[in-house]
């Protein structure tokens, strides 16, 4: 096809286009004023941010990691990336919005008021669902965890800024939730990590703990018998009675060195524990005033209106689409050629 041909071919859009226009003109009106109304139900929501330097505390490998190393990093690169996948988790949202926070003098499940802050509808579907529906039942406390913590999932902003800190965005549609539920995100990190950094440690200390205690009820009752002994034999000359207690006393040295031991290692597994214990430093809390996002409505309402314009243009030419889009399969195909073939030889035959 030629560039005339083209040419002519427009001309025949244009002149369907030109008939169309009340068929355009509505479908871009209808489609503007939809999602014009659809923001227009989108309530305004607000973002808290808060930075903070993971100092997750020390424990045996970490920081001297060659990947680290070749990277340029004893830190611990993948430390911000494991702490950013915790804060993603399931778990934590879950353990934050089961906790209570006092708001208004009063203690209150973080759940509930996640739960009653969240509008009814937020567009023209829930709109029409809550028209229909009504107000939602009442929920278990499962059911509202659940709810709840998938809501500041679905909210979260996690970034990892250039000097290494980690960047938490939480969003909300109450102004002081958002920080409520960036503070409580923050303790329960710290918890978490107390806990996963400090289990090892505390397994020691319980175990030295455990074995210092037995070893010195063992040693109480060597002294013990000892003290009886020399009390019973304290007028006594003779030889074989030197023998007993002097078996009782290497039994003393022996648990005393052992109970000195434990200890020790008590003590040790005591100042490995206090070491790897992690403190989240906080560099940026969450302070108000919070952003506040809203809807574009102009936006919306422009954006509405050129696609309503593309689908009326659609449907007044798509007669013309069909035609043409054929054309063009059956030129690729070469369909028209074998037809033509097809009658050639149809005709041959009925002039034999």
């Amino acid at each position: 096809m030629d560039i005339k041909s083209i040419l002519q071919r427009l001309g025949v859009y244009l002149e369907h286009i030109k008939r169309g226009w009340i068929v355009i003109l509505i479908c871009g009106m209808v489609l503007a004023i939809l999602l014009l109304a659809n923001s227009m139900l989108k309530p305004t929501f607000y973002q808290a941010y808060t930075t903070f330097h993971p100092e997750t505390g020390k424990q045996e490998g970490e920081g001297m990691s060659p990947i680290n190393l070749l990277f340029g990093s004893q830190a611990g690169g993948g430390s911000n990336q494991f702490m950013m996948g915790i804060l993603k988790s399931r778990n934590l949202s879950e353990q934050v919005v089961s906790d209570t926070v006092e708001i208004d003098g009063e203690r209150r499940l973080l759940a509930d008021l996640i739960i009653e802050s969240l509008p009814n509808y937020s567009s023209l579907v829930s709109f029409f669902q809550y028209s229909v529906n009504g107000a939602p039942t009442e929920k278990s406390h499962r059911v509202k965890v659940i709810q709840a913590a998938s809501y500041i999932r679905s909210s979260l902003a996690i970034k990892n800024t250039e000097e290494g800190f980690i960047q938490l965005g939480i969003s909300a549609y109450e102004s002081r939730l958002s920080g409520i539920i960036s503070e409580s995100y923050i303790e329960q990190l710290g918890i978490y990590y107390s806990k996963r950094k400090t289990e090892k440690a505390g397994r020691n200390v319980r175990f030295f703990s455990f074995r210092a205690d037995s070893v010195k009820n063992e040693l109480d009752k060597i002294n013990r018998r000892i003290a009886n002994y020399v009390d019973k034999s304290r007028y006594k000359i003779y030889a074989r009675d030197e023998i007993f207690p002097v078996d009782l006393e290497n039994q003393q040295a022996i648990l005393s060195q052992i109970y000195s031991s434990l200890v020790i290692s008590r003590e040790q597994a005591l100042a490995q524990l206090q070491e790897n214990i992690p403190v989240i430093q906080v560099l940026d809390p969450p302070m108000p005033p919070y952003r506040s996002i809203s809807s574009k409505k102009y936006l919306y309402a422009t954006i509405g209106l050129l696609a309503g314009v593309f689908i009326g243009v659609f449907l007044v030419t798509r007669q013309l689409l069909w035609e043409d889009i054929t054309t063009i399969v059956r030129q690729a195909l070469k369909l028209d050629e074998e037809d033509e073939k097809s009658e050639e030889l149809e005709q041959e035959d009925d002039l034999a």
